[in-house]
């Protein structure tokens, strides 16, 4: 007989079906490698159908490798951003988790934002807390092109345009962003400390516009900055729609094949 804390982690685990155009995923919890399951809760993205089964083979391969190295505190041998992710020998990373391992974990939500016959691209948020001062929030962008099953990893973007694709992701945006700045004393307390600084952390120029994070949607390229993890959770993504999106782009872009 299953008990009800037995039927609740059957539905946690329950995978998402989702599907646009011709491939379909399904979003569901990774079993991370040498960890215990209940430490983190990883929800990514999986191809089922819809590319070769050789591109669907790597796509997902490449997946699990960036769920077991990025969203976790490194307990399996991997470095990952954050506390245990420093150089340190085994043994001391054995220690390390030997002794810390109740305060490692974390999770991570990721959101498919293009799927179709050409590009499969999705955003996680993730929050890990590997023993530090404070967890390590960050929000990744990550594409993989269904042709050859490759993580795109070079957008082909002209980096002698960078100051103004960032103004273009953001024209749309930032007069909202500076309407809610002056009034949001008027919004709810939990969205006054973001709307006060959002214009500057997304004003072109800023300390932050150099780094960049980058997906694909079905409208456009997503740019958002890489922001200290104390305000990652302000983030908001600009956009630069594919029809304003070529001059912006190398001859070499993987965005100009069809």
């Amino acid at each position: 007989m299953r008990t009800a804390s037995a039927f609740l982690l059957l539905a946690l685990a329950a995978p998402v079906v989702s599907a646009q155009s011709s491939v379909r995923y399904r979003v569901e919890r990774y079993r991370l490698d040498g960890v215990p399951w209940n430490r983190y809760d990883v929800r990514l993205p999986r191809l089922t159908s819809g590319a070769s089964p050789s591109v669907r083979a790597g796509v997902n391969t490449s997946i699990r490798e960036i769920a077991n190295t990025a969203y976790t505190c490194g307990e399996s041998g991997a470095a990952p951003p954050g506390f245990l992710g420093e150089e340190v020998s085994p043994e001391r990373r054995a220690f390390l988790v030997d002794s810390l391992g109740s305060m490692l974990g974390g999770n991570a939500r990721s959101t498919v934002t293009r799927s179709d016959a050409r590009f499969f691209s999705f955003v996680v948020e993730g929050s890990i807390f590997c023993a530090g001062a404070h967890p390590n929030n960050t929000q990744l962008g990550y594409t993989f092109d269904l042709r050859t099953g490759k993580r795109v990893e070079d957008y082909g973007l002209d980096s002698t345009k960078a100051e103004a694709l960032w103004s273009e992701a953001y024209r749309d945006i930032l007069p909202g962003l500076r309407r809610d700045s002056v009034r949001a004393d008027q919004l709810p307390e939990d969205q006054r400390d973001c709307a006060q600084i959002a214009p500057a952390l997304h004003s072109s120029g800023s300390e932050y516009s150099s780094t960049w994070n980058v997906a694909l949607s079905s409208r456009g390229l997503l740019l958002w900055p890489e922001l200290p993890h104390v305000v990652q959770g302000c983030t908001v993504r600009g956009l630069v729609p594919y029809a304003r999106l070529r001059p912006y782009l190398s001859p070499s872009s993987p965005l100009l094949v069809r």
